[in-house]
């Protein structure tokens, strides 16, 4: 395995890696939706998506994927965002049939999903931006832009 594989790690039984693969696209899902509101509602009220970013980035709560979302350069499209709902769903499945019910995890779940039947067949995270945006009627973009 160590021989085809960037990272290799014994976590549990088998298909535990593919749970742990699903968990991480959840925290990602929560933290892109989590941080594209904060934009929308940081535009809102004036302040720009860079000083948002660096502000997050310093206290840790960025990873570069998530603020590239800042810089615009963030993308999702096709497959890796079909994938994303499919493992939220799979999650989503996985917690009901073992007697759990995530509250934070549904929301992010419905969220995407929602998301995904309102963009068209190309999605990206600038337009889920804008779909969240949307959603809770603010506006998105850089302070200023509607």
């Amino acid at each position: 395995l160590q021989a085809v594989a960037v990272k290799a790690a014994h976590v549990g039984e088998v298909g535990s890696a593919h749970v742990i693969s699903a968990l991480v696209e959840q925290v990602r899902a929560a933290s892109l939706m989590a941080f594209a509101e904060a934009l929308g509602v940081g535009a809102g009220i004036g302040v720009s998506r860079a000083a948002l970013r660096d502000w997050c980035m310093e206290e840790g709560l960025l990873g570069p994927a998530i603020a590239s979302l800042a810089e615009g350069s963030a993308r999702v499209t096709g497959r890796s965002f079909e994938a994303l709902v499919h493992n939220l769903g799979l999650l989503e499945t996985l917690s009901r049939d073992n007697g759990l019910v995530p509250p934070l995890g549904g929301l992010v779940t419905d969220m995407w999903r929602q998301a995904q039947g309102a963009l068209g067949p190309q999605r990206d995270i600038e337009e889920v931006e804008k779909w969240i945006a949307g959603a809770i009627r603010i506006p998105s973009g850089p302070a200023g832009e509607a």
